[in-house]
């Protein structure tokens, strides 16, 4: 593939990742959620894929004052593998965890979100279903509007369009979702400006 605007082979399609744009903005949030946060456990698994994103939370972590914490999961992915690396994350002081876009982590949703819970850790996601079980808050792309996108795409290529003239659609909408009822269970009280900002807010 020559670029995502042109990808130039029998190949085209949708992110749901929201990418750099998302990887710093979500600390950020964090962090104006919880003001005083001073250290968060970084999720991820120690692939190639997800080194670009652990380097980018880093370098934003540096400029608004957060030190990251934690190792990445390397080895087989499982419950003994979470449950090490959230102790490690405690065990060097994590005040929060910021949860990448691992790949096997979204099928592994609820086992993180209830093992993140039993630690007693604020944490944000990057989509908005781990919030709907119990999450604290996410800044997603928004998954309707990609499927529209996508939509859009399959539409073009039975009209007889080239899969590889339709550019590579990458999210350009964003959601803010916010879990009050959990922000309560943690005893932390969300800013009122940032709960003016959030696109849902789960009572």
């Amino acid at each position: 593939m020559q670029s995502l605007a042109r990808p130039d082979s029998n190949i085209t399609g949708v992110s749901i990742d929201g990418g750099i744009e998302t990887w710093g903005k979500s600390l950020g949030l964090l962090k104006e959620a919880i003001p005083k946060l001073s250290r968060v456990g970084l999720l991820f698994v120690s692939t190639t894929e997800s080194q670009p994103v652990a380097a980018i939370v880093k370098e934003a972590a540096d400029k608004i004052g957060i030190s990251i914490v934690g190792s990445p999961l390397d080895g087989p992915v499982d419950e003994i593998a979470y449950r090490r690396a959230l102790a490690d994350m405690v065990r060097e002081g994590a005040e929060a965890v910021y949860v990448t876009t691992g790949t096997p982590f979204f099928a592994d949703r609820r086992l993180i979100v209830e093992l993140i819970d039993k630690h007693g850790l604020p944490a944000i996601y990057p989509y908005h279903y781990y919030v709907e079980i119990g999450g604290l808050m996410a800044y997603a792309a928004d998954v309707p509007d990609i499927f529209v996108h996508a939509a859009d795409a399959i539409a073009e290529i039975l009209k007889g369009a080239k899969p590889g003239d339709i550019p590579f659609y990458q999210a350009r909408k964003f959601n803010l979702v916010i879990n009050l009822k959990t922000a309560k269970t943690l005893g932390i009280e969300i800013p009122v400006s940032l709960l003016a900002r959030a696109d849902e807010v789960i009572e």
